[in-house]
């Protein structure tokens, strides 16, 4: 199946927004979804997420990355069968995850989602969910669990412009 029939059915599939697969835009989404899984955003996690820059290091303006942010938001509060009682679905996670394909990509996003869920102190059932989720879907494995600190980008962008 092509790239442009698989995107084609999974925009019928799923009832989120549409992002090209590997694209700052489905990056920055698997990040939002971090950050807000508990339904609280603290400013710890606000503090880390500017230190290390996560918007530029995915690709975006900070413009951008607030449009992403607000459109997960729209998608998950106006469609019931993304989430059941606040929770989201095996499969809303499964859509979301499969935006990214890309190894690199994946570990890094992993990286940044687990620092910036532990920056709080506090890892929420939501957050954990959403971590697992990655390491699921991305077949990464629970090897991976507690490497993010050496995953942590320094000023390598997640989203490698040189193969465009």
């Amino acid at each position: 199946m092509t790239e442009a029939v698989m995107a084609t059915r999974r925009q019928i599939e799923s009832p989120l927004r549409p992002y090209q697969r590997n694209s700052p835009q489905a990056a920055a989404r698997i990040v939002a979804l971090a950050l807000i899984a508990d339904g609280h955003v603290s400013r710890a996690e606000v503090d880390l997420m500017r230190q290390m820059k996560v918007h530029e290091q995915i690709g975006l303006d900070s413009v951008e990355w607030e449009e992403v942010i607000r459109g997960l938001c729209d998608d998950l509060s106006t469609s019931g069968p993304l989430a059941q009682a606040g929770h989201l679905s095996d499969r809303t996670l499964a859509w979301l995850m499969s935006d990214i394909d890309a190894p690199a990509m994946q570990q890094s996003l992993l990286g940044v989602c687990a620092s910036i869920v532990e920056a709080d102190e506090h890892v929420s059932h939501g957050e954990s969910v959403v971590l697992m989720a990655a390491l699921r879907h991305w077949h990464l494995g629970d090897e991976h669990w507690g490497m993010h600190r050496e995953l942590m980008p320094g000023s390598a962008p997640l989203i490698d412009r040189t193969r465009e």
